[in-house]
């Protein structure tokens, strides 16, 4: 949808790259995460707004599995009487909770995206808003680019509860998107074009072009940091 209104402002063709957090791996995400103080496996839930599509779920994986509910806040209103709040949890904390997860169920963005890096099952929830009209949706964006929509609750099609992801599918299709939004990411540093793959030459949009500089000084005048000179050449 980003793209969609860069395009409808100025006629220009943006590139759709991944979240930041997805262009590290599980293995680099790990390395931070905090040594594990939880003992034996859990359901983790991580909910920031509204968790009520995700309840019967949690109720039901509660039941079938017998394992406890650790509720990382977020929302602080429980979404299962017998959930463990954790109030205090860091970054550290937080990659070592989702590392360890036997299942995931959460309305976050970044919920979403942990749980597909570390792999593990999960489920998640969007806004209304977001169900009507998906090609809006971040969430669903990723999703369905991985293979993942089944995984959002209240479509009428979601995985059954005990259903697995299709991991190896899922981490293919990252892997390549990764190397596409690296790709992105070194073309507008070095000032070359860049090509979306399925595109032919010459069609991908012309990043960080220096001669469309007129040398107005703006830049260099609002930084916060003082960290940009204009030098003639």
């Amino acid at each position: 949808s980003g793209r969609d209104i860069v395009r409808d402002a100025s006629g220009r063709e943006a590139a759709v790259v991944l979240d930041p957090t997805l262009l590290l791996t599980a293995e680099d995400w790990a390395a931070l995460a905090a040594e594990r103080t939880v003992r034996g496996e859990y359901i983790l839930c991580y909910c920031i707004s509204r968790s009520a599509p995700l309840e019967p779920y949690i109720r039901r994986l509660a039941e079938e599995t017998g394992l406890p509910v650790l509720q990382l806040c977020g929302t602080r209103r429980k979404v299962h009487p017998k959930a463990k709040l954790i109030q205090d949890a860091g970054p550290a904390e937080f990659l070592r909770l989702f590392r360890d997860a036997a299942y995931v169920c959460t309305n976050s963005f970044h919920g979403t995206v942990f749980s597909v890096l570390f792999q593990r099952p999960f489920f998640t929830a969007v806004a209304p808003a977001e169900l009507q009209e998906p090609e809006r949706s971040r969430t669903f964006s990723l999703l369905s680019r991985l293979g993942l929509e089944d995984r959002v609750v209240g479509k009428g099609d979601s995985a059954g509860l005990r259903d697995r992801p299709r991991w190896p599918a899922a981490q293919e299709r990252l892997d390549a998107a990764r190397q596409g939004a690296l790709a992105y990411l070194k073309a507008a540093l070095a000032d070359e074009p860049y090509q979306e793959a399925g595109e032919t030459a010459g069609e991908g949009p012309l990043l960080a072009d220096r001669t469309r500089c007129t040398g107005c000084s703006a830049c260099a005048a609002v930084c916060p940091k003082d960290a940009i000179s204009l030098v003639r050449d």
